[in-house]
């Protein structure tokens, strides 16, 4: 009998990282796949890795999120392979995927943190990036590999040559309880002998202006650094060396670097000397070798990169000195700056989003004007670079970006033309899933506008803009996760977003109205009481219901289960806890179903409704907003039902979050 050859394989393998805890320990990788080409009907699987894992033949339909229990150990690195039997019959076996366990726990590593030596730390929005340098000494460079994480943000260096296309690494976090590690593969970078690795490391989010007040210092107030560079011995993969006490620190050619305010270089002070081996380092500096007390997890969102490079559609000279760039488009990112011009110019670039009636830039629109501060704060968003007059010299500025479509370009000597100008779109790396065109132009263009929103809007956390306060807005994200799955695979990126939103949420069930929480905008900050509003900490709820039906994966709805309970639960108590002032002094008594009439504590309503801007903050804080928040409260607990009927949870539970929705739902009608 003749045994017909295997079909096509299963395509577009992937693998996730899912099921940790809220500090993103016990991750377990997963994967997903596509059945082979023409194949409608999957009937078993089998997946198998190169280290020996295999299921055998699993009699199921499934072929989205299958856990692949292989991170038992650390430091354990196989390829993934999968076989499909569909009514097409059996497949041939996909093409692998690497699954690598990386480092799990504190005791897989020996490198120590260190941070730099700041005798005077500069205002914020002024303090520079720093060299922290050291030597490997390599006796085997088989299968090597760095695990890098850090207080601040980072770029590596292995010999001279830039490690990996990440930006902005590790990424924003809730500092205070973890951090991200990433692994790079340093084949071909690491050689036998004396390697000089270096990290150039500056404030990020840790230390940096963040949120509406542009507050600094607060996750901490000194920058810290951990790089282990692990290699194979017969096999086994084990540290060679690392960040300690041995590691040299001095300041570097970027003279400040903010997220907010802006980078300035003196490209005169590059020294590329500092990457060899025979470099003199006697004038710098000692590493201070830190005490860190924070988990150190693996990112489970895909990281931020440089993702698109735009030319300017014009370049137009305005004033004495000065050039309008116009890209075209608002992005997220920096402009390349290709021309510097002789020794000793000194270039200075401002970002915006609009031109005045004269066509030149302003940002007077953008700024910070709050009732809560004591005077406006300036946009901010401006990159400054002295040019060294070196031919081939280029300005990129990577530890900041922007809100923008226009760059005002100061102080160059010679005109500039398209060519010498590149818009860099910087933003997490998502996988884009889902596209649309019409007939009607004008329609498409309004999709593109909310593509492009959402663009300039996932740069490590969701954020409410790209320019102004760049927080991670629990309400807007509630808004629009629904939206943004159907565009890009968002999955793991609301993952890791909501750990740190669990994090963030107080002991009683209150989820803050951003995160990563800054301490400036926490609950015992000028304005805490803002916390805990209908409908911004309601993201907790609806955000992993919005996933599991656009995925099909549960276990972010297990992740989310405790925060979202004790959400539902903190809005029933305050909706029970009392009643509105306007509404006690117009009914003394209250009726029965106001015990679900969520008119207590504050929340932002309908906020920013056309046409209804709060002019008198007071106000509008005081203001009864009970009719959305009440509806919030019955849609989250009518929801939790759902999806603890999904998961199995006991029925009693369920029970109580159904007397609530429905008491809700009574006041709502």
């Amino acid at each position: 009998m003749t045994v017909p050859a295997p079909v096509h394989a299963p395509r577009s393998v992937r693998a996730e990282v899912l099921g940790g805890d809220r500090l993103g320990r016990g991750d377990r990788p997963a994967l997903s796949w596509w059945l082979p080409e023409g194949a409608a009907i999957q009937s078993a699987y089998r997946i198998a890795t190169s280290d020996g894992y295999d299921t055998g033949r699993v009699e199921s339909d499934v072929q989205s999120y299958v856990d692949v229990p292989v991170f038992d150990r650390a430091r354990r690195r196989t390829e993934a392979r999968v076989q499909v039997w569909t009514d097409l019959g059996e497949s041939a076996w996909s093409e692998p995927v690497v699954v690598d366990s990386g480092l799990l726990a504190e005791s897989d590593w020996t490198a120590q943190w260190i941070g730099v030596d700041e005798e005077e730390r500069a205002p914020k929005g002024s303090r520079p990036a720093y060299w922290v340098r050291g030597v490997v000494d390599a006796l085997s460079t088989d299968r090597p590999q760095a695990h890098v994480t850090a207080l601040g943000i980072y770029e590596l260096y292995v010999n001279g040559s830039r490690v990996g296309d990440i930006e902005l690494a590790p990424g924003y976090t809730q500092y205070r309880d973890r951090v991200q590690v990433q692994t790079y593969d340093l084949a071909g970078l690491l050689r036998p002998g004396r390697n000089v690795v270096a990290v150039l490391l500056a404030d990020g989010w840790f230390r940096g202006q963040v949120g509406t007040p542009r507050a600094a210092d607060q996750f901490g107030t000194d920058l810290a650094v951990r790089v282990q560079i692990d290699a194979s011995d017969h096999g086994v993969a084990s540290p060679i060396g690392g960040t300690d006490a041995t590691w040299r620190t001095s300041t570097s050619h970027v003279l400040a670097a903010d997220l907010i305010g802006g980078q300035r270089d003196d490209r005169q002070l590059v020294d590329r000397r500092l990457h060899d081996d025979d470099f003199d380092v006697s004038a710098w500096s000692a590493a201070p070798v830190r005490d860190v007390d924070v988990a150190v997890v693996r990112a489970v969102a895909p990281p931020v990169r440089r993702t698109e490079e735009i030319r300017p559609v014009s370049v137009t000279r305005v004033g004495d000195d000065a050039t309008i760039v116009d890209l075209g488009q608002n992005i997220n990112g920096w402009v390349r700056l290709s021309r510097l011009g002789p020794d000793g110019t000194h270039v200075v670039l401002r970002h915006g989003e609009h031109l005045d009636a004269t066509g030149d830039l302003t940002t007077t629109h953008l700024d910070v004007n709050l009732p809560f501060l004591p005077e406006p704060l300036p946009l901010g968003q401006v990159d400054e670079v002295v040019s060294a007059g070196a031919a081939g010299d280029v300005f990129e500025p990577r530890f900041t970006t922007h809100g923008f479509r226009y760059v005002r370009i100061e102080g160059h000597a010679d005109p500039l033309t398209p060519a010498d100008v590149t818009g860099v779109v910087v933003h997490s790396d998502l996988r884009r899933t889902g596209w649309f065109e019409c007939s009607d132009e004008r329609v498409n263009r309004l999709h593109e506008a909310v593509v492009w929103s959402l663009r300039g809007n996932m740069c490590a956390i969701p954020t409410d803009c790209p320019q102004r306060e760049r927080a991670g807005w629990t309400g807007d994200w509630q808004v629009f996760a629904p939206t943004a799955a159907y565009l890009y695979d968002v999955l793991g990126f609301t993952r890791s977003w909501l750990r740190d939103v669990a994090l963030d949420q107080r002991a009683d069930g209150c989820v803050a109205n951003m995160s990563p929480l800054p301490p400036a905008e926490g609950f015992g900050g000028p304005i805490g009481f803002l916390n805990g509003s209908a409908g911004w900490g309601d993201v907790v709820v609806s955000a992993p219901w919005n996933l599991y039906e656009a995925y099909g994966d549960p276990s972010l709805l297990r992740e989310t289960w405790g925060t979202a309970s004790a959400w539902v639960d903190f809005a029933a108590r305050s909706a029970a806890s009392g009643r509105h002032p306007e509404r006690e002094a117009a009914r003394p008594t209250p009726a029965a179903h106001e015990k679900f009439l969520w008119d207590m504590g504050f929340h932002w309503g309908e906020w920013l409704e056309p046409g209804n801007a709060p002019r008198d903050f007071p106000a509008f804080v005081a203001a009864d907003k009970s009719e959305v928040a009440t509806a919030y409260l019955h849609r989250s607990a009518a929801t939790m039902v759902r999806v603890g009927d999904l998961l199995g949870i006991a029925a009693e539970t369920l029970d109580h979050f159904r007397v609530i929705a429905e008491g809700a739902a009574e006041r709502c009608r």
